[in-house]
């Protein structure tokens, strides 16, 4: 167990406010032993939860829109600076202006829902319905509510693409995907259904589940949400099958640091663990795209840039290399791109511009 650096390190981290709910028994474990093995950093825990308390207790008290407003004027007074412990024997750990920068971290991405759940409706998606030999392809920006010829229903992701199988029109119901898509498959024990991926095909007889493998990404993931699906990996050859709210997480090469319960094979990577439910409307972060809602939690910005890309067809550069690692959270609904760049900047400084050819620049 690494210890932690500051409040802002624990006000951001998912496991932490799990434990802050008490709503994962592993995250629980985990933080009880976390302050056994470092007692000189209970203080800076016990002030982290007060925070983590304060915040939530403003947020349901307040209008949303209005302490929003509140946050942007304090941090457009104060020059944000790096967050760090303050000194023990201090009554308070945070400053005024840290503790709206922690506040922002947990509303962006906890609580981010509350907040926005005072903007408009979401515009429902674009219907089209598919007969062989169709393929829909998905420009970056659109995202598209699909039937398929057995009734079974897709939504279909931006910069996706779905083609149906030669021989689904009679009766064997395979389909091929580029990119994410939700599925909602019609039961029928006679024909399953077959999604097949670039590192993964998923069979299923009836169930609801999210499947992503996007060309340019080195990982392939399978959400299942209700019923049943078995998940081959190609290059394991090996089948796996998953439980409701289990999310399959599948890398051709291994990242630097190895999650707990991962499972290594030559240079491949996997993990079965269970997704996040949304408190209030019980979307999981993998599929809340589905609600035309932008979901991200703990994401590097480097992974980051290429969801928005996709979400806003536009082009994103980072010009700093060393900012491709910072880590963002955050839930919009119906919000530009411009609006979403101003509300991550609450929770960690960088600075952007419009380039002549009409594509982002962040750069420090």
């Amino acid at each position: 167990m690494e210890p932690v650096n500051s409040i802002a390190d624990l006000l951001s981290n998912e496991s932490f406010l799990n434990f802050c709910q008490q709503r994962n028994k592993a995250d629980i474990a985990y933080w009880e032993a976390y302050i056994q093995q470092h007692p000189e950093q209970a203080p800076m825990i016990r002030q982290a939860q007060q925070e983590w308390k304060y915040l939530v207790q403003g947020i349901r008290q307040a209008d949303m829109q209005a302490q929003l407003k509140v946050l942007q004027q304090q941090v457009a007074q104060t020059t944000a600076a790096p967050m760090q412990v303050a000194a023990v024997n201090k009554k308070h750990w945070l400053t005024p202006m840290r503790k709206y920068a922690a506040a922002a971290v947990i509303a962006a991405g906890v609580l981010g829902t509350l907040i926005w759940a005072l903007q408009p409706s979401q515009q429902q998606l674009p219907q089209v319905t598919l007969s062989y030999p169709d393929s829909y392809n998905n420009k970056a920006g659109e995202r598209q509510h699909m039937q398929l010829p057995d009734g079974s229903e897709v939504v279909l992701n931006a910069a996706s693409k779905l083609t149906l199988g030669a021989e689904f029109k009679d009766g064997k119901r395979d389909v091929y995907l580029e990119g994410e898509a939700y599925f909602d498959v019609i039961h029928d024990a006679n024909r399953p259904f077959t999604v097949y991926m670039k590192e993964a095909t998923i069979k299923v007889l009836g169930t609801s589940f999210n499947a992503r493998a996007y060309n340019g990404e080195d990982y392939t993931e399978t959400t299942l949400i209700k019923g049943s699906v078995e998940v081959t990996l190609k290059r394991e050859n090996r089948v796996i099958r998953l439980l409701p709210r289990e999310k399959l997480h599948y890398r051709a090469v291994p990242p630097d640091s190895i999650a707990s319960k991962a499972v290594l094979s030559g240079k491949t990577y996997l993990t079965v663990s269970p997704v996040r439910m949304d408190p209030v409307d019980s979307l999981t972060t993998e599929t809340a795209w589905t609600e035309n809602k932008l979901v991200f939690f703990n994401e590097p910005l480097e992974e980051l840039v290429k969801r928005l890309e996709r979400w806003y067809g536009i082009h994103i550069t980072i010009a700093d290399e060393e900012m491709k690692q910072l880590r963002f959270s955050g839930d919009f609904k119906q919000e530009d791109l411009p609006r979403v760049l101003e509300i991550l900047q609450l929770t960690m400084p960088f600075r952007y511009r419009q380039a002549s050819d009409s594509s982002i620049v962040i750069y420090k």
